[in-house]
């Protein structure tokens, strides 16, 4: 009998219960971002002169409009767009004045500066894949040159489609326009 209770006695003292812990929060006196209860104040019937408060709101009638990179104007001549990629080039890097279109673009800043000013001022964007392959000045004056020549040479519409592939198209199928 004395084993037995020697054996109950050495398991009570492994066990451990803390009920303080339990009743003042469990572990959260020990976790720093544990929510701490607050004391509950009393509410004290003050009454404070009323606040005189002006706000000043703007209303607008239409929204502002949104500022855009992209001028308005779309340039369309290769002269004027190679003029105008050029002045931007020879602007932003120092001693490119011979050989801008060799001017390489590893710099991010310079390549930023000088693809955002060709926006602004060419009314074209770039694309991002487009914007990754560029590294030479060369490259940036290729896409706009390229948009440039493939909007004056191709401008589809459905009604040119529809003469052009007459033939094709079963005769159920006819263009309207809504002229």
């Amino acid at each position: 009998m004395l084993a037995c209770r020697r054996i109950v006695h050495l398991q009570r003292s492994l066990i451990h219960t803390s009920t303080p812990a339990a009743a003042s929060g469990g572990f959260s006196r020990f976790n720093p971002w544990a929510k701490k209860a607050e004391p509950q104040e009393q509410a004290v019937n003050n009454v404070a002169a009323p606040v005189n408060t002006t706000f000043d709101v703007k209303h607008y009638e239409e929204e502002p409009d949104t500022l855009s990179w992209k001028n308005k104007d779309i340039v369309q001549e290769a002269d004027k767009i190679q003029s105008v990629v050029r002045s931007i080039v020879v602007e932003a890097v120092a001693g490119s004045e011979t050989n801008w279109k060799e001017t390489r673009l590893d710099d991010a800043n310079v390549k930023f500066k000088v693809v955002k000013e060709s926006i602004q001022k060419l009314g074209k964007e770039v694309s991002n894949a487009q914007l990754n392959n560029m590294q030479t000045v060369e490259d940036v004056l290729d896409h706009f040159l390229r948009t440039a020549e493939h909007n004056a040479a191709k401008k589809p519409s459905v009604a040119q489609y529809f003469e052009d592939h007459a033939d094709s198209l079963p005769p159920n199928l006819v263009f309207r326009s809504h002229k």
